[in-house]
């Protein structure tokens, strides 16, 4: 629930055998893509949760507390609904460096990522990877899927991070 100091996220963490779904309330100043890659900050803290792990081709329902910390080394994926995302729209109107969109696909097992990075205009998509230092790799208008089963587990995912530790390679994809 946002309120005038605070700003309320749903979101959706991957691990490779687990996954959460639950809010992250922020200060209503911060941006969500940096609060995720504060190295200071090591773990989300997530309220109304539901705990699922993968089983058989698909994530079963464990558990459904009222709270729950993932530490983020653990974490593969970071995936932002859609009605949280107008913060995050007001955040991109600030910017005030020229981007555009690279497709691209990254393997971080057990999930398949493919979206849209977006780099300035002038610099290429592989150098962007190379030299970024956040710790998680934003990606907008992606799909998600299971690398070993290949069920898909979400499309037009407007906002997705991937922890760079669990990358295994990023590959460009033609349109």
């Amino acid at each position: 629930m946002n309120t005038p100091n605070t700003t309320t996220f749903r979101l959706t963490v991957y691990s490779t055998e687990f996954l959460w779904q639950g809010e992250l309330a922020l200060a209503a100043h911060r941006r969500l893509s940096d609060f995720v890659n504060d190295v200071d900050q090591q773990f989300l803290e997530l309220a109304r949760v539901k705990t699922a792990c993968w089983e058989n081709n698909a994530y079963r329902i464990l558990a459904s507390p009222e709270t729950a910390i993932v530490f983020k080394h653990n974490i593969v994926l970071v995936v932002v609904s859609e009605d949280a995302l107008s913060a995050a729209a007001a955040d991109r109107a600030a910017d005030r460096v020229s981007k555009v969109p690279q497709r691209v696909r990254i393997q971080a097992p057990p999930l398949v990522v493919e979206g849209n990075l977006h780099t300035p205009s002038m610099v290429d998509w592989s150098r962007a990877i190379n030299v970024t230092r956040s710790e998680f790799v934003p990606l907008t208008g992606a799909s998600v899927w299971h690398s070993k089963s290949h069920v898909l587990l979400g499309t037009d995912i407007k906002l997705a991070l991937v922890h760079r530790s669990a990358i295994h390679s990023v590959q460009n994809v033609k349109t």
